[in-house]
């Protein structure tokens, strides 16, 4: 009788060891599972350019470049893209030829120009409208031909108007000049190049507004 109740004790100690056993096994694989699991995903933040870490080792694929912050917005030169090239609007000479007619008629510069006063708001700020009607039958004999040649020379004129002019380009792209812009496009958003830019697709009989105002220097300033 004593040796059956020994041999059926022994029996229990025996099984609660080994289950014992199985958990220390199994708490010990899967504290060397985890173990490894941290060291790999360290290795892979460091090998990834989009870790946590803000000091990338890698450049990420695309690029964000900040503008440089001026006090004033700058001021716009526009440039419309049609037939596989770029025109600029010679802004300088519309200035030129309404002057010279005291800015009460419209005046031909690159197409039809129309100066018009606008009421004063209240502000010591001359406010005006100026709409231009592009003549692209003048602008085809200036077009610049967009490609691998004239590209790096043209970004060059552009941020070198920025710096030192604080004139920044605007771009009207018409359906046929879409092509080119696309290859214009990767120089402008080159992080090695620093100014500012925007862009609007436009319609070949759509004229071109610009105005001035007291909001040009207030609120709009903002939208650069």
């Amino acid at each position: 009788m004593v040796d059956e109740v020994v041999t059926k004790g022994s029996t229990l100690k025996d099984a609660e060891n080994n289950e014992t056993g199985f958990l220390d096994v199994a708490a010990n694989t899967l504290a060397v599972i985890l173990i490894v699991a941290l060291f790999a995903i360290q290795q892979i933040q460091q090998q990834s350019p989009f870790r946590v870490d803000p000091y990338a080792e890698e450049p990420p694929p695309l690029s964000f470049p900040l503008t440089v912050p001026r006090v004033f917005p700058p001021y716009s030169r526009y440039y419309l893209l049609f037939d596989d090239g770029i025109v600029s609007w010679d802004q300088e000479k519309a200035v030129r030829e309404l002057v010279q007619q005291n800015f009460r008629t419209p005046v031909r510069a690159d197409g039809t120009v129309v100066f018009s006063p606008m009421p004063f708001e209240g502000r010591d700020v001359d406010s005006y409208r100026v709409t231009w009607t592009p003549a692209f039958d003048e602008l085809q004999k200036r077009l610049l031909l967009i490609n691998d040649d004239t590209i790096p020379k043209l970004t060059e004129q552009l941020e070198a108007s920025y710096k030192e002019a604080n004139i920044s380009p605007t771009f009207l792209v018409l359906a046929s000049g879409m092509d080119a812009f696309a290859k214009l496009y990767p120089q402008l958003v080159d992080p090695k190049r620093n100014f500012r830019w925007r862009w609007y697709s436009w319609k070949k009989d759509r004229p071109i507004v610009i105005s001035r105002s007291y909001k040009n220097f207030v609120t709009l300033g903002n939208a650069w």
